[in-house]
């Protein structure tokens, strides 16, 4: 049994809607994971496949907080004005909330993120003392988004940058490019990292996979690469959805129980 309750969080003077779940099965104070969304996306997911993991993390006695960077689902702000260094802001204001209340055992603190939210996951491991990191499509850098013929619907014309056609800071864009990532994912190197991929996913493809794989080949702690073979980037068959649902819980029950 899980008891979940909504959240206010405060950023300066604008608030991030948030949803905490908390076990009923087990005593405070518990591991907990934190769930970065995709750009554009929310604390729900897709198919719901963001509160399906908290929920059936909760089951086995991990606590969870899901939350909607500003600019996107019941959060103050506008998708226009979110850059990496906002988002950041925001998962830290998360984070220094769970730091706040003793029922969480930070010293048990995952992260779980998808697409963009897997690469600010990675970007925030280190300065959150993190104990796990599970990321699902993940991009490794902004370069091949630019491209004419990149199915990522991320567009600059006329000195401005368009995601599915909602406009986006261009400081934004200067921002991804100035991360390098292959430092960020070598500096969490003795983190234990799961990477789940879609073999199917035309956003985020196999070239990305690639490159985290390399950065993780001198890693001390476990990593995991796990590709479903027929999932495209938004996981849209239940099947995989299941898998990955079911990959991810694994990883974090080994890590944090």
């Amino acid at each position: 049994m899980t008891v979940h309750f909504p959240l206010l969080i405060s950023v300066g003077k604008e608030r991030l809607h948030a949803v905490c779940h908390i076990p009923e099965i087990k005593r405070a104070p518990f591991p907990v994971v934190l769930f970065f969304h995709g750009l554009g996306g929310n604390k729900v997911g897709s198919f719901r496949c963001l509160a399906n993991l908290a929920d059936k993390l909760t089951s086995y006695g991990i606590a969870t907080v899901r939350f909607d960077f500003r600019g996107h689902g019941d959060s103050d702000g506008t998708f226009s004005s979110a850059t990496l260094h906002r988002c950041i802001e925001d998962a830290f204001s998360v984070y220094e909330w769970v730091k706040s209340y003793p029922f969480f055992a930070t010293s048990c603190l995952g992260f779980f993120g998808r697409s963009f939210g897997g690469l600010l996951s990675i970007i925030m491991a280190r300065m959150c003392h993190v104990r796990v990191v599970v990321v699902h499509a993940p991009p490794f850098s902004i370069d091949p988004y630019l491209q004419p013929a990149h199915p990522s619907h991320l567009e600059e014309r006329d000195h401005r940058l368009f995601f599915y056609g909602e406009p986006l800071a261009l400081s934004f864009l200067d921002e991804l490019k100035a991360v390098h990532m292959q430092e960020k994912v070598e500096a969490i190197g003795d983190i234990p990292f799961l990477h789940i991929s879609g073999g199917k996913d035309l956003v985020v493809n196999h070239d990305h996979t690639d490159k985290y794989r390399e950065a993780r080949k001198n890693a001390t702690a476990p990593s995991c690469f796990i590709e479903l073979p027929n999932a495209d980037h938004a996981c849209s068959l239940f099947s995989d959805r299941q898998k990955l649902l079911h990959e991810s819980t694994e990883w974090f029950i080994s890590h944090l129980l």
